[in-house]
């Protein structure tokens, strides 16, 4: 398996303009959502090693166009577009969407899930769509599916920031690791 882990929140080119959103933060204002993301996408990186590729900057439309043109250059392995995020909202769960439409997305998803379940103890699995409740976070993902049929997108958003749940560097180790071990058990 070959997988992108894109960064979210850390600024993007967004409908032609640079988007300065640099993320959500913590009510006593000592965590973001940026710092976090980061964190746990290395941990994840240093699990994975080699067929990974970490992406942070530039249009989803870009990254997707890169992502397919390695998916293209690798017919026989499946790739996966990862939206790596920390949500906000005071929320007491882990997400992790597919595109609803996408058989190898749901798999994936499913298998990240599970290995989330791990570290965080409410994690919604689902599918999204323009039109269920899932629409914004479908955003990310959807210019992905009409692509490579050996490609898919899935929105990770592993816990809040203001939650209930302490975000500390051992948790956000945990979860780049049951980000990691949820893409090696997908790939098996």
């Amino acid at each position: 398996m070959i997988t992108f882990l894109n960064i979210g929140h850390t600024g993007r080119i967004v409908n032609g303009r640079f988007n300065t959103d640099r993320g959500a933060t913590n009510l006593d204002k000592t965590v973001n959502e940026v710092d976090c993301v980061w964190r746990y996408v290395m941990k994840a990186r240093s699990v994975l090693k080699g067929d990974c590729i970490i992406q942070s900057f530039g249009d989803y439309q870009s990254q997707y166009r890169f992502a397919d043109s390695i998916a293209k250059s690798n017919p026989h392995d499946q790739v996966v577009w990862v939206a790596c995020h920390m949500n906000a909202g005071q929320g007491d769960y882990g997400l992790v969407l597919h595109d609803a439409r996408s058989m190898a997305g749901r798999v994936i998803a499913t298998d990240l899930g599970a290995s989330l379940k791990a570290v965080i103890p409410s994690v919604k699995v689902d599918g999204s769509s323009a039109t269920n409740g899932w629409s914004r976070a479908h955003k990310v993902i959807d210019g992905v599916y009409s692509l490579s049929n050996n490609l898919c997108g899935i929105v990770y958003e592993p816990m809040f920031i203001d939650g209930g749940l302490t975000v500390d560097t051992d948790r956000l180790d945990a979860i780049g690791s049951a980000l990691a071990q949820g893409l090696i058990n997908a790939a098996s």
